[in-house]
């Protein structure tokens, strides 16, 4: 033991202190080194799988930021494609009501047209029968006889029938 001013070393009291230590270290390391070990390996695995959730988690975030970005990239071209399809949508329904309104009025043209044709019929008709009423009436005061009436309107309506053929 050697005194050295007011320090004075014991080297036994150090030499019983690393004994305990060691003897404390063994026992620690023969019934708690596992499972400190295991809990600590669990720890550290339990760590490393929330780290690398955490990595997941911002690979994925950066995927959908670039997927969010991309997409209000395109939100312009969107806007004019579905603007461009309204507008051929419209222009079609436009020709559609076109084309509809352009038949109704080509039916409607051939309706009157044959309307047309048959009230020029009948009045053809109306004048072939004044006709030959006013031949029936010139020819009776011509002749100043009265001759048979029925007679005398067929052989006219039969003279204006050829004369109409004539022509």
């Amino acid at each position: 033991m050697g005194n050295v001013g007011m320090v004075s070393i014991d080297f036994s009291q150090i030499a019983a202190n690393i004994f305990n230590f060691l003897l404390l270290f063994f026992i620690v390391k023969h019934f708690f080194y596992d499972k400190i070990k295991a809990f600590m390996d669990g720890r550290t695995n339990e760590i490393s799988s929330v780290i690398d959730e955490a990595d997941k988690l911002k690979v994925e975030g950066e995927s959908y930021r670039s997927e969010y970005m991309d997409k209000l990239k395109n939100v312009d071209d969107e806007a004019r494609e579905i603007l461009r399809d309204t507008t051929t949508k419209a222009n079609e329904k436009r020709n559609e009501i076109v084309k509809h309104a352009e038949v109704e009025a080509d039916r409607i043209f051939k309706r009157n047209q044959t309307e047309i044709h048959r009230e020029k019929e009948k009045a053809l008709e109306e004048l072939k029968n004044e006709i030959v009423e006013l031949s029936v009436l010139a020819a009776g005061r011509v002749i100043e006889q009265e001759l048979d009436k029925e007679k005398h309107q067929k052989l006219i309506a039969n003279f204006i029938e050829e004369a109409g053929e004539a022509k």
